[in-house]
């Protein structure tokens, strides 16, 4: 698998190799710095480094794919919402040294003391809280769904939002005596059907545990204290009966709602204060059952719920055929009579000064607002009179085929007509607001628009029905999130002078169907992930006169348009906002472009580009713009830009001096002998590269971060004698680069990480006479399985975390005479299987487990000759199978120490010099069967 890099963050850097994700940097990491320098689909471990602090909210958000997060002890900030959506982490690790978090035995993280719970891997199966746990932090458990019950622990005093959230507990269980007052936020856990509820639980939180689909059963301690329920509650619970416990008193609006399976409730004498909207959207309780001696209501047999003094209707039952709201009524439930599908007229009492009903619905006694339309109607019209269709009106009218609007009305209200099942409706041109939800789960297809149209369409208005077309005029102003989001729509019009200003966030997200798209002239910002995914969208454009001047990250990532023209204000294009656009051919800036910034990833696997013009305007320009554009061979840049340039489609600052970015599309380069740096991402993804030149007398200094990151197709590199520094990831990935050299007396030092990872074709890397090298940094030639021999230059003094990490193909290597090597990482050569037999540097005057770089294959260890080695240290060869050691003629060894070779599988031990010996030295030993030393032993 290939490696990738995104475009690096100002404080933190980041590297993926093959699925593992390296983070290093200081400060707060932030979610957006995150989603624009990975691919999060696809990373499995994260790797976060010393230095970091924070993590804002939901920083590794939705990384599906992760099961292994490393902390590091520097960081003292981070919540259960940094890791939401990441339903495989099984295990989080923490850097020893931490003074802010710590993990329990289950593998939990806590803050230091174990005070508050952060998180709980979600694929943990067993969790038991800490004895000194008090807090439950938000989301601490979500995506938990390995662990089916969950004892909540009496010295819990706090529990934060969504500690639950999208968690697979079918059962929970408060234990007795807990300090817990209050439930708030136990919502989105879908397959909880059972809670034990404590006895000091006085109240239970607005939507409480809304979505929580396969609750039935509030088990509530004998002498339960609970008092009052809050609003939505109980949102789109599994409930088929609800008895309220025997000392509530006061209930809130809509704690049903969208409880479908609920047929019975029982109402105790203490519950004094229920709302009138109690019951909205709770649509087929059938029977209602109350305590005689309740003061305040009362139950006409078998669900009328109404007060005693007569003025509230607060359920009727859907089996009611007929009704007449009589004179005392002055309020009822909102959804009271939509379920009644029987029921196919309604009258009210000529004395009644609230209300007033024609044509099958309820309205206010001047008819200007329609309240609730019966169920049992196939046809509804509207009177002349009316101007709000009120909030919940036709809520899942599921018998009415038509609804006739008229002229004067206003606005629809709030899930006006939620789940109804008519198809077309026309609007008319008096209507101002469309309100959230109106037309959601609707089976609406074609919405006519009259006059000038709506001002307003809010949040989720025709989310996930069944509209395919809409026009909206030169009145519209105002177009909410996730409006359209999930629908079948194919055809958007806009009037070309309406006054709209912002699509918000998401208003076209995954409208797979969405075709046709012209943003009107006086539209200034697309939100972020507008049109994410709408794979359909090929006819799409922007109004001649457009004053669009920000596109915001993934506003139209993955979209299947042909072409795009930007107008001239355009003057920002965030992250990916274009990437895989893989249609995407032509991309023209109208003259006089305002475009000041090219943001990462911008045109990120646009493969049907072939050439581009980059604006005058342009100062901020992130190489990753053109990453893994394989078609594109032109990167034109106007003249009259003042920062950058051009030469045979390839940027390079104005000056010269620093060679910006190559298509992707090109075969073959020529590093001029001017250029001083390579920018970093300057040819990231170029795929296509299968030749790199340095011009003779190259005055190169600078490899910049990521610049050859993933040129897959480029075969072979000579580095230039002038090169001084190779930043990180800076080959990384090249997965056909089988050969590197460095010349004689070169510069560059190599202490960056991750450089060659990753390329695996990697047979030979050879370094000229008189290298300066000094280090090998972290992961250099990780995943480099075909390179078989390194020869460590004798100035090197360092090898890095992992240099060698996976190079299962090297067997041989070589560190020269004379070596100045001090440093070997304990992982240096890890996972080196093919290293049997191995040299130790000359520089070393002690042997202990530090000088092996961490090899667990090692079976044969060589020390060079004429070295005077003061000890073998315990436990020296402890970590490999050593079957035999060779020490060099004229080398001494003064004391080896207890233990030394324990357990190990050599045969014999020869040394030509005295030395003293520990008694333990070669305990477990059992195939040693002679030790031959020339001269004096002394048994330690």
């Amino acid at each position: 698998m290939l490696s990738y890099l995104f475009s690096l963050s100002i404080s933190f850097s980041f590297t993926t190799q093959q699925t593992t994700l390296y983070i290093t940097g200081s400060g707060t990491l932030s979610a957006s710095t995150v989603t624009q320098n990975c691919d999060m689909t696809t990373v499995t471990v994260i790797y976060l480094g010393e230095g970091c602090t924070a993590l804002s909210s939901s920083a590794f958000y939705n990384f599906a794919s992760l099961t292994d997060l490393y902390l590091p002890s520097t960081l003292q900030t981070i919540t259960g919402g940094d890791t939401r959506y990441c339903f495989n982490l099984a295990n989080i690790y923490l850097t020893s040294g931490s003074s802010y978090l710590e993990l329990d035995s289950y593998g939990a993280l806590y803050t230091k003391g174990k005070g508050k719970l952060i998180r709980c891997p979600p694929k943990k199966t067993a969790f038991t809280f800490s004895s000194e746990t008090t807090i439950i932090g938000e989301q601490a458990f979500q995506g938990c769904r390995k662990i089916s019950t969950l004892y909540i622990s009496k010295n819990i005093t706090t529990i934060n939002g969504g500690f639950i959230y999208d968690s697979s507990f079918s059962k929970i269980y408060i234990e007795s005596g807990s300090h817990l007052t209050t439930l708030t936020s136990w919502s989105y856990a879908t397959s909880l059907s059972y809670i034990f509820i404590t006895k000091d639980i006085t109240s239970i939180g607005s939507s409480c545990f809304s979505y929580d689909y396969s609750l039935k059963t509030l088990d509530f301690e004998t002498g339960s204290a609970l008092k009052s329920i809050g609003s939505s509650a109980f949102y789109r619970c599994g409930f088929s009966s609800f008895t309220f416990s025997p000392n509530c008193t006061t209930i809130s609006s809509s704690i049903f709602n969208i409880v479908n399976n609920l047929k019975y409730v029982y109402i105790p004498a203490s519950l004094t204060s229920i709302d009138t909207q109690a019951f909205t959207g709770a649509v087929n309780i059938q029977t209602i059952e109350i305590d005689h001696d309740n003061p305040v209501y009362t139950v006409i047999a078998p669900a009328t719920l109404m007060l005693k003094s007569g003025t509230n209707f607060i359920y009727i039952p859907p089996s009611t055929t007929e009704i007449t709201i009589p004179a005392s009524i002055t309020d009822f439930g909102l959804t009271l009579f939509q379920s009644c599908t029987q029921l196919t007229s309604i009258d009210v009492n000529s004395s009644n000064t609230k209300f007033s009903a024609d044509g099958g619905i309820v309205y206010d006694k001047a008819y200007t607002k329609a309240i609730a339309c019966i169920g049992g109607i196939t046809s509804a019209t509207l009177r002349s009179e009316c101007t709000a269709v009120g909030d919940y009106c036709f809520y899942q009218c599921t018998t009415l085929q038509n609804v006739t609007l008229n002229e004067g009305l206003l606005s629809l209200g709030g899930s006006a007509f939620y789940g109804t099942k008519f198809t077309n409706i026309s609007i008319p041109s008096t209507v101002t607001t469309i309100y959230s939800y109106c037309f959601y789960l609707s089976s609406i297809n074609y919405v006519t628009i009259n006059g000038n149209g709506p001002k307003e369409l809010q949040a989720y208005c025709f989310n996930s029905c069944q509209i395919v077309e809409i026009h909206l005029g030169s009145n519209f102003a105002t177009l909410g999130g996730l409006v359209f989001s999930s629908s079948p729509i194919v055809t958007v019009t806009f009037d070309p002078d309406c006054p709209l200003s912002t699509l918000q966030s998401q208003a076209f997200i995954s409208c797979s169907k969405l075709k046709n798209l012209q943003i009107s002239k006086n539209v200034l910002t697309l939100g972020e992930r507008s049109f994410y995914g709408d794979s359909a969208l090929t006819n799409f454009s922007i109004a001649e006169g457009s004053k669009l001047y920000y596109i915001e990250t993934l506003s139209f990532y993955g979209c299947g348009m042909l072409s795009i023209t930007f107008p001239s204000t355009i003057s920002y294009l965030g992250a990916n906002c274009l990437a895989y656009c893989t249609n995407l051919a032509s991309v023209t800036f109208t003259s006089g472009s305002a475009l000041t910034t090219l943001g990462g990833g911008v045109f990120r696997s646009c493969t049907s580009l072939k050439n581009i013009t980059i604006p005058a305007s342009v100062t901020t320009f992130d190489a990753s713009a053109f990453s893994y554009c394989s078609s594109l061979t032109d990167i034109n840049v106007e003249t009259a830009n003042q920062n950058y340039m051009s030469y045979e489609g390839i940027v390079y600052t104005i000056d010269k001096q620093r060679l910006v970015c190559c298509p992707g599309g090109k075969t073959y380069a020529l590093v001029f002998n001017y250029i001083l740096v390579i920018g970093s991402n300057a040819f990231y993804g170029c795929t296509k590269l299968q030749n790199l030149t340095f011009e003779d007398g190259c005055q190169l200094q600078t490899i910049e971060d990521g610049t050859f990151y993933s040129c897959t197709a480029l075969v072979r590199v000579d580095l230039p004698t002038s090169l001084q520094t190779v930043e990180q990831n800076a080959f990384a990935g090249c997965t056909l680069l089988s050969v590197i050299t460095f010349p004689d007396y070169a510069l560059a030092n190599l202490n960056a990480d991750s450089i060659f990872a990753d390329c695996s074709s990697l047979t030979t890397f050879t370094f000229g006479k008189y290298c300066a090298l000094t280090v090998f940094g972290s992961n250099i030639f990780s995943n480099c399985v075909k390179l078989s021999t390194i020869i460590i230059p004798a100035n090197c003094t360092t090898i890095g975390d992992g240099a060698f990490s996976n190079c299962v193909s090297l067997s041989n290597i070589t560190f020269e005479s004379n070596s100045h090597m001090r440093s070997l990482s304990s992982t240096a050569f890890s996972g080196c299987s093919s290293l049997l037999n191995y040299t130790i540097p000359d520089s070393y005057d002690e042997i202990n487990s530090s000088c092996f770089g961490g090899s667990k294959y090692i079976t044969t260890v060589n020390i060079k000759s004429n070295l005077t080695i003061k000890k073998i240290a315990s436990k020296a060869f402890s970590s490999f199978p050593l079957a035999s050691i060779n020490f060099g003629s004229g080398t001494t060894v003064s004391f080896i120490d207890d233990s030394a070779f324990i357990n190990s599988q050599i045969a014999k031990f020869e040394m030509d010099s005295p030395m003293t010996i520990s008694s333990n030295a070669f305990n477990g030993c059992t195939k040693l069967s002679s030790i031959s030393v020339l001269g004096t032993i002394s048994i330690g």
